[in-house]
């Protein structure tokens, strides 16, 4: 543990995380790096975690806006044309608090985003009310948790949300995360109805949410598809 200490003491004060998005004008997923062009943030900032949501035949990417100068991310949404050149970026969340992994979603005709909000030591939901600019705060999931990554999806009528629960956030910025699940149980698709929360915990390393299953009462493994980022 001390080991470990030392090193996130290290990385704080000696290396600055600065990162970008490489993205692929088909808008697939591919692992051919020359086939990918970079999306480059402006000078005092760095963009990370993206999501990629077409509306009317236009792609637009929500991404972590992290700005060096007041050490905390915001959540901001790149417009691109249909070659891939952002053509506007535009912040649309900001908090007092840090704000990352816009998670996002449509149910039933409109659109939704877990951003993560571990620092607030809650998973909150918003609404948005006119895309892709307005979004406004609709309800708060689960409270009193440091809980990072957050995503939802709709299955055999319930929503269930993954998330990373941190271990020791106070000592570790960046701990190892155990995979968390709660079910919501819903008399309706609506992912805002209030409801009991059943809570299952699976204690395992948390890696990548792009890669959660759930296993269905006939035993099967129901296909899962997070947005690619």
């Amino acid at each position: 543990c001390l080991s470990r200490v030392l090193r996130e003491l290290l990385s704080r004060f000696w290396y600055q995380d600065h990162w970008f998005i490489m993205l692929n004008p088909q808008l697939e997923p591919s692992f051919e790096v020359k086939s990918l062009r970079q999306l480059l943030p402006p000078a005092g900032c760095f963009w990370a975690d993206p999501f990629i949501v077409q509306k009317d035949g236009r792609p637009y990417i929500f991404v972590e806006e992290f700005q060096y100068h007041l050490k905390k991310g915001r959540i901001a949404v790149l417009e691109l044309d249909s070659n891939g050149i952002i053509t506007a970026s535009r912040p649309i969340l900001e908090k007092p608090y840090h704000l990352s992994f816009p998670y996002c979603f449509e149910a039933d005709g409109h659109f939704f985003m877990v951003p993560e909000t571990s620092a607030h030591r809650t998973i909150d939901l918003y609404e948005c009310i006119q895309f892709p600019f307005q979004w406004q705060f609709k309800m708060t999931l689960m409270e009193n948790i440091s809980a990072v990554d957050s995503a939802l999806f709709f299955f055999r009528e319930k929503w269930w949300l993954f998330t990373g629960i941190r271990e020791h956030p106070a000592i570790f910025p960046k701990p190892r995360e155990d995979l968390g699940c709660s079910r919501r149980r819903l008399p309706t698709g609506d992912p805002t109805t209030h409801s009991r929360i059943d809570r299952l915990l699976f204690h395992r390393f948390f890696e990548c949410l792009q890669f959660g299953v759930l296993r269905g009462e006939d035993g099967r493994l129901p296909s899962v598809n997070f947005p690619f980022h």
